[in-house]
């Protein structure tokens, strides 16, 4: 079986050698992506969950620090409340990741380790460009949230990831 194609001038170009699905190459291809792909959905849907709570972490954020304490008295929710439970998100992104993952446990909680402080800083860069009143402005106050994001966020990181990792062990 061959494979032709048509080049950009019309004409046909020459045929590709196309195995056939009972040949011993394809069954072996299948298996192996196969494997691949359960392995990546499973690590890759806990891992895709981490990186949306960072990211709902760093955007949440600075709009929730747009807000002044009238706004959250109004709607009867504690400021300070809502800012902590919010710095709980990078350590359930980092425990749901190693707990869920089937290998290199490890690797798929400390990776939010680089992914939060560039998001953070972004955000807080974003959020000052686009007017709103912030502490630290330009790329001088988006530095000082990278240190202020990477500090605090290695500690609920790594205690996530270690988590996650001791409560996936078997019993």
């Amino acid at each position: 079986m061959a494979l032709q194609f048509r080049l950009r001038n019309g004409r046909i170009g020459r045929s590709i050698p196309v195995p056939s699905l009972e040949s011993p190459d394809i069954r072996r291809y299948q298996s192996m992506t196969r494997a691949w792909g359960d392995e990546m959905n499973y690590l890759g849907k806990a891992w895709a969950l981490g990186v949306l709570l960072i990211l709902a972490f760093a955007i949440v954020g600075e709009l929730l620090v747009a807000f002044d304490n009238y706004v959250f008295h109004r709607l009867g929710v504690d400021r300070n409340l809502t800012l902590s439970i919010l710095w709980v998100l990078p350590l359930v992104a980092a425990f749901v990741a190693a707990r869920y993952s089937r290998q290199h446990k490890l690797l798929a909680g400390l990776s939010y380790l680089l992914i939060l402080p560039f998001v953070g800083a972004a955000a807080h860069f974003a959020s000052g460009l686009f007017g709103a009143t912030v502490d630290f402005k330009g790329l001088s106050g988006a530095k000082v949230v990278f240190g202020i994001d990477l500090a605090i966020g290695s500690l609920l990181i790594v205690t996530g990831t270690f988590v996650g990792v001791l409560l996936s062990r078997p019993k």
